[in-house]
């Protein structure tokens, strides 16, 4: 094997990896190609992705019946092993954390936000409970609308920290889950 598919072996299970750490586990070999600029039909990438499917087992289709290329795959345990940065296993054992009570607790969420304006929307709805989006904006003196905020509020939902406020009589109010 040549050194050069070696090489796209690793940029495309870091990137596999990266996607773990973000709370992404699946993602097809068509996404990776964009993230990584290279064709999806370049025939060097698809045998780097063909060998690590088929040969040495470190990625799996997610979905019975998907595509190797277009449907969503997964990092294996041997691939997660195999890949494993120094960064990855702190993630892992954060992950695996169980806190003594909820200071720790909410100091290990808050350690995972990948951004600055989902730590201030965690601490607003903490300390002041059900807020709407527009509420959550002007406390953080920024628009609504805008990317840092936007983004921030997505990864909170993602991780399901943040849901709707069913019991609230106030339109789209939001509140920390019980997670």
């Amino acid at each position: 094997m040549s050194k050069t598919s070696t090489e796209r072996e690793d940029k495309l299970l870091g990137a596999m990896l990266a996607y773990e750490m973000r709370n992404k586990p699946t993602v097809s070999f068509r996404q990776l190609s964009k993230d990584l600029n290279f064709m999806e039909r370049t025939k060097t990438w698809r045998d780097a992705w063909e060998a690590l499917m088929q040969e040495k087992n470190f990625i799996e289709i997610a979905k019975s019946g998907g595509s190797m290329y277009t449907g969503p795959c997964q990092l294996t345990a041997k691939g997660k092993e195999y890949a494993a940065t120094p960064e990855y296993l702190e993630y892992q054992k954060e992950l695996n954390f169980v806190p003594q009570d909820n200071e720790a607790h909410q100091a290990s969420l808050k350690k995972r936000f990948t951004n600055n304006h989902a730590r201030s929307i965690f601490d607003l709805l903490l300390k002041h409970g059900s807020l709407s989006r527009k509420e959550l904006a002007t406390l953080l003196r920024c628009n609504d609308r805008s990317h840092g905020f936007s983004y921030g509020l997505k990864d909170l939902k993602g991780r399901e920290i943040v849901e709707a406020d069913e019991s609230s009589s106030m339109k789209g109010a939001l509140r920390l889950s019980d997670k």
